[in-house]
């Protein structure tokens, strides 16, 4: 994403001077007054998709519907800061000893694959199947659907493309 906007999007209207960046993770320096569940030092992942928090679609785990809805890096100045200011609901606790980079690069890939797969596809645990195709979230996809216990058919563009899906659990 961070490339496309710097090669120019069409239509994408931006505040300049711009700051790219989706992905971050961190530790919490402040907190504003509304920061319940989050003190300083916590170690963070942030969901880039940002909604009002309001509205019916927010408030029904729908944020990328919402009328007022922005990405971190897109529409609005992201990550390439030293420090970003967010609403706590765009955090996500992580453990102690858990990567940021790792943290920071799987946040936005593997949240679309779950919002895809979950929330809009409705995908619950149990025993069905699941046919993924297409780039980018597709490995992601593999093992939210292994999480929650499908079995997996993928259709890949290259023998190495499949046997990366083979090796991440995909069944066919």
């Amino acid at each position: 994403m961070d490339v496309m906007v710097r090669n120019g999007w069409p239509g994408l209207k931006l505040e300049l001077p711009h700051i790219n960046g989706a992905d971050g993770a961190g530790m919490v320096e402040g907190l504003g007054e509304n920061a319940a569940g989050f003190k300083i030092g916590d170690r963070v992942a942030i969901n880039a998709n940002l909604g009002c928090g309001k509205c019916e679609f927010c408030l029904n785990g729908q944020d990328n519907m919402c009328s007022n809805w922005h990405l971190l890096g897109e529409t609005v100045r992201g990550t390439y800061a030293e420090y970003v200011c967010l609403p706590v609901r765009q955090l996500y606790k992580l453990p102690d000893g858990f990567d940021f980079h790792a943290s920071a690069a799987a946040a936005l890939v593997y949240q679309t694959a779950w919002h895809s797969m979950v929330t809009r596809g409705r995908s619950r645990p149990g025993k069905q199947w699941q046919l993924l195709r297409g780039r980018g979230r597709k490995f992601a996809s593999i093992q939210v659907a292994k999480y929650l216990g499908a079995r997996v058919a993928v259709i890949g563009s290259s023998p190495q493309k499949l046997k990366k899906a083979e090796a991440l659990g995909a069944d066919i």
